[in-house]
């Protein structure tokens, strides 16, 4: 059986590398021919994940009857400091800042790596979502890990359309009692139920947008992706 390897890019932060670490765990004990590689992003003017932990934590617990020779954490991290990510409105530079380093350690620890597997997709923390790029590099499918519900998904994508297609300033909604036409609720959505962040006038809303954005734009390439192997 031919080997494999994914890479999961976890954001910044224990509760998003734990609940990633989990779900490559669950692939691994379903795939004996996978291995996983996780990049920790160790920002400086940020604490640091503790690794150790983490990898203490897969040997305990119910659920972990992989193998844990077949997951490998590699921390990376750039010489400048980077407390500015800390800003929401800056956390999406985050792809700009480390998608070269990512690209690079990839090619050191699997592509050319003796005895790695062929690299066949990357798992990308939502926060992440912009590294989809470096995928693109490698020509392998990039797939978002998406903790919340695909109804969320599906309303960011539905107020997305309001904003970029019909011109609606998602802010103007905020407090009205406008009900919403959304595919993926059975009934109509009201606006004065439409998630904070996404009517934050200090940059919340546009910070929303841009990830249902970036979100789309990852759906849009792993389809291509698929047609164009097809």
């Amino acid at each position: 059986m031919e080997k494999i390897e994914l890479v999961f890019i976890p954001f910044f932060g224990i509760g998003h590398v734990i609940s990633m670490v989990e779900m490559g765990n669950l692939l691994l004990s379903r795939y004996p021919n996978l291995s996983t590689t996780f990049l920790i992003i160790n920002m400086k003017g940020r604490p640091n994940v503790d690794v150790p932990s983490i990898i203490t934590s897969l040997s305990s617990g119910d659920n972990h009857d992989s193998d844990s020779t077949r997951i490998r954490f590699l921390q990376v991290s750039r010489e400048e400091d980077d407390s500015m990510v800390v800003d929401p409105n800056a956390m999406f530079n985050l792809s700009d800042l480390y998608n070269p380093i990512i690209k690079e350690t990839v090619q050191q620890e699997i592509i050319t790596r003796p005895g790695s597997g062929r690299l066949v997709g990357f798992i990308l923390d939502m926060f992440c979502a912009g590294m989809v790029d470096v995928a693109k590099e490698f020509k392998v499918p990039g797939y978002v890990f998406f903790v919340s519900g695909a109804s969320l998904i599906g309303l960011m994508w539905h107020l997305q359309t309001l904003q970029d297609e019909y011109g609606q300033n998602l802010v103007d909604l905020d407090g009205t009692d406008v009900e919403l036409d959304v595919a993926v609720f059975k009934n109509r959505y009201p606006a004065k139920v439409i998630p904070p962040n996404a009517m934050d006038k200090e940059g919340g809303s546009k910070i929303f947008l841009r990830l249902a954005k970036t979100l789309r734009e990852v759906l849009y390439y792993d389809s291509f992706l698929k047609w164009w192997n097809y």
